[in-house]
């Protein structure tokens, strides 16, 4: 399955370790899939994976306006 990179213009933290996220990713079939860097703005979920602490974490969009605190963030943790 391939991805796209996505380019966020905020801080987001890991919410089990407060590590900074950074690589986002998204793989959206609506997208172009060539490991393109996107701005979040035009896809509807992304995630990464937390470098320190590796929870999952998945911004997805809540339907209002395109910035980022119109994104719901889950996460789940699984240990190693």
């Amino acid at each position: 399955m391939a991805i796209d990179w996505v380019k966020i213009n905020a801080v987001i933290h890991c919410p089990f370790c407060g590590n900074v996220l950074s690589d986002w990713q998204t793989n959206e079939r609506s997208v172009r899939a060539d490991l393109s860097t996107l701005p979040f703005q035009e896809v509807n979920k992304f995630y990464n994976r937390c470098g320190n602490c590796s929870a999952y974490i998945e911004m997805n969009y809540a339907g209002k306006n395109r910035t980022i605190k119109d994104y719901i963030l889950t996460a789940k943790y699984w240990s190693a």
